[in-house]
């Protein structure tokens, strides 16, 4: 079972946590998303030009071209994200160690949106449960009435996007703490949330970056 002691054992564990350095140094220094883009698209160029260049020798020059651009890009990624990684590992005391729980979701393909808090309340089922009941009964909770269009846009049917990056709660509704809305493929650790009443742990590098914590499975 996944206690507050467990989770403030395991945010105090820096092996632990360097395990995910590469997972959660995505999205670190956001220049990586330019040679990405750049590979993308003289990926598919160079699928282009090199058909071309079956028939007309004219498009090898462009296919060479294309190809010499997928392999900088290539190289450009993995250095850009061995410096990030490094920084997440500089900086690894200070990722936070969340409870997470499941609230709506699609079972036929395990991705369910999720709530967590990165603040004071992140190791607190008993806070993450009361958020998750005031969501479950909006229309129950007249002091919640004011948030029920915003509660419901940020829980609507709009799954299968884990990349996607966390969306905060509005804070009158959450208590004051922030609450983050974030999708999670849920399937792998479906043992953990059944016997967990729907909870789970993750380690919250940034909005993008917030990989599962296997050790709290």
């Amino acid at each position: 079972m996944i206690t507050a002691q467990m989770l403030r054992d395991l945010e105090q564990d820096p092996a632990v946590k360097k395990n995910y350095a590469a997972a959660g140094s995505w999205g670190q220094h956001k220049i990586v998303f330019l040679p990405v883009v750049v590979l993308i698209f003289s990926a598919f160029a160079l699928y282009f030009f090199y058909d071309l260049s079956k028939t007309d020798n004219s498009y090898s020059t462009y296919t060479m071209v294309c190809g010499a651009l997928v392999l900088l890009s290539i190289v450009a990624i993995a250095l850009i994200q061995k410096s990030a990684k490094q920084q997440v590992i500089n900086n690894i005391a200070s990722v936070p160690v969340c409870v997470a729980k499941k609230i709506y979701g699609n079972d036929s393909n395990g991705i369910y949106y999720c709530i967590y808090t990165t603040g004071n309340k992140r190791h607190d089922l008993a806070f993450i449960d009361a958020i998750a009941h005031k969501i479950f009964n909006i229309d129950q909770e007249p002091e919640a009435a004011s948030y029920k269009r915003e509660i419901d846009r940020l829980f609507s049917v709009q799954f299968a996007n884990t990349n996607s990056a966390a969306v905060p709660l509005p804070t009158g509704f959450t208590e004051g703490e922030q609450v983050y809305q974030k999708q999670f493929a849920t399937a792998p650790i479906a043992a953990v949330t059944t016997a967990n009443d729907g909870k789970f742990a993750v380690l919250a590098f940034n909005g993008t970056s917030v990989p599962v914590l296997k050790e709290a499975l």
